[in-house]
């Protein structure tokens, strides 16, 4: 995969040859925003011309070609009206970090159901050329939204985020299917550079915490923490992040927003798991 998408390559209309990919993105972003083009074929029809008339009356009026050219600003709004655009902040560092769970908040994402199974069907991706906005592609295509997220999801893109400010340049990678499980891939520490925690507790020394006390002795202030939930066996289930005591998460059965925050013991509640730390690199 990749950090950027580009929605459209080249343009597209009724009068050009282009390739099937381009046409049937534009009838896939109609068909989300609510204009439907009566499926994505990739070839042009009267009903992808009747639908992009039609959203163009509403949203995006005249005068203006019939075609679509890659860079037109009526690519973004159809974004916007599939429910799947994510304002990025700009900003690094846990700024960056806090402003845009605020926003999955506020708009009370929920989870990506099957994700924790290893099923999950969304990528974020930056939208080329605007370095302040994402977007969800669902099921490998654009599809009607909302947003929704996941672990493995939230805490790559934040991290994206932390380094970066937007989901545009790497190390940010849309792509998580290596992460989890039983992959000795770690999105923390091979993505991102961070370095995994080796502690001594009492006569044992380990990669792994078990405990609320246990995080807390290791854990330094002002510094960003990935924390990989772990089964006896080594399969991951859950990926977090740690700041000043305060856990970060994308999790399921949450009233509200499925991105919360809350303290290490509200984390540790019922869990019986090896926690392995990865710290953010000085």
């Amino acid at each position: 995969m990749a950090a950027t998408w580009n929605l459209l390559s080249k343009p597209v209309g009724p009068e050009l040859r282009d390739r099937k990919s381009n046409v049937k993105a534009l009838q896939q972003l109609l068909t989300a925003a609510g204009y439907d083009t009566g499926g994505d074929s990739g070839t042009w029809d009267d009903r992808t011309t009747r639908a992009l008339l039609a959203f163009r009356e509403v949203h995006f009026p005249g005068p203006y070609r019939l075609e679509v050219l890659p860079d037109s600003d009526e690519l973004l709004i159809l974004v916007r009206l599939a429910q799947i655009e994510i304002p990025l902040p700009g900003a690094t560092g846990m700024n960056g970090i806090q402003r845009t769970h605020d926003w999955f908040v506020e708009r009370e994402t929920k989870y990506n159901e099957g994700a924790e199974s290893g099923l999950g069907n969304r990528a974020i991706y930056g939208i080329q050329g605007h370095t302040g906005l994402a977007m969800q592609r669902i099921n490998q295509a654009w599809r009607k939204g909302p947003v929704e997220m996941d672990c493995t999801t939230y805490v790559n893109l934040m991290l994206g985020i932390f380094f970066k400010g937007n989901a545009h340049r790497v190390p940010y990678d849309a792509n998580c299917a290596e992460y989890g499980g039983l992959n000795k891939v770690h999105c923390g520490r091979d993505r991102y550079g961070f370095k995994e925690v080796s502690a001594t507790f009492g006569k044992e020394t380990r990669s792994y915490v078990k405990t609320e006390d246990e995080i807390t002795a290791v854990a330094k202030e002002n510094t960003l923490y990935v924390l990989e939930v772990a089964r006896s066996d080594g399969y991951v289930i859950h990926m977090a992040l740690l700041y000043n005591a305060e856990v970060m998460e994308c999790t399921r059965k949450q009233p509200a927003s499925a991105c919360i925050k809350r303290s290490i013991a509200e984390f540790m509640r019922g869990k019986r798991a090896r926690i392995f730390m990865y710290e953010q690199s000085s």
